[in-house]
């Protein structure tokens, strides 16, 4: 996903920093990962997020759950 306001934001997840403290607000400590499928008998959404430090552990299991997800008909 990527914002147009902030065309240096990676393009898994974004936040403006958090003003009222020095600690990272936690939507820039969350990785998201996002799955979109449209049919013409309906969308199939897929959402998963976890922590910044767990993604490169993390992203192999969500395209397993990716994978596994069966399309309306």
């Amino acid at each position: 996903m990527f914002w147009p306001s902030a065309p240096t934001a990676p393009a898994t997840c974004w936040a403006p920093k958090s003003r009222r403290s020095r600690k990272s607000a936690p939507a820039t400590r969350t990785r998201v990962y996002l799955a979109i499928f449209e049919t013409p008998k309906g969308r199939t959404t897929l959402v998963c997020a976890t922590a910044r430090q767990a993604w490169d552990k993390a992203l192999p299991i969500f395209r397993d759950i990716r994978a596994g997800i069966t399309l309306p008909r």
